[in-house]
Formats: structure tokens, sequence, C-alpha cells
């Protein structure tokens, strides 16, 4: 396994594994995850439309370009033991 904060995702977006390190800081359960498209995983809603959007943009780009593409953090806030925490991706 990788160290790090990482989610690992097919060329559908959906996810294939996540990390120890990502379960932790998301409050993910990997089980209920995995296989899940990364859009259902984390829902764009009315406050983070903006922020999912530059997010698939960006993972098209790979996808389209063959090459990485650099995205500035992205506010996205997880709930985590009950309580959402803001937090920058």
């Amino acid at each position: 396994a990788l160290p790090g904060m990482f989610i690992y995702l097919d060329t559908r977006f959906h996810v294939l594994d996540i990390t120890d390190v990502y379960v932790k800081a998301t409050g993910l359960i990997r089980a209920d995850v995995i296989g899940e498209n990364l859009f259902k995983v984390f829902p764009s809603g009315t406050h983070f439309q903006a922020q999912m959007d530059n997010i698939r943009a960006s993972l098209e780009h790979v996808l389209e370009h063959k090459e990485a593409h650099e995205l500035a953090p992205q506010r996205y806030d997880v709930n985590i033991d009950g309580k959402l925490t803001e937090r920058y991706w």
C-alpha cells in the first residue's frame, strides 16, 4: 500500500481503492466507496458545484491529453464523526 492520501480511479471515475490516510482524512468507509463513481461519493450539491466541475474538467484533461494537470486546491467539506469539517483538496 502506498503511503499518503490517494484515491485510485478508473477511466470512468469509479473508485478502485483509497489509502488508509485518505480514509482517515475523509471519514469514508473503504467498502462503501469501492466501485462507486467519484461524483457520487462526493456529490456537488449547491455549495460545491464549481469545485466538482473543476475536478471533473481536470480529470477529463488528463484522460484526453495523457498528461498531468495541475489544479488549485479545491474546498470540499466532509462529514467526520457527524461534524462537517472544512477541507481543501
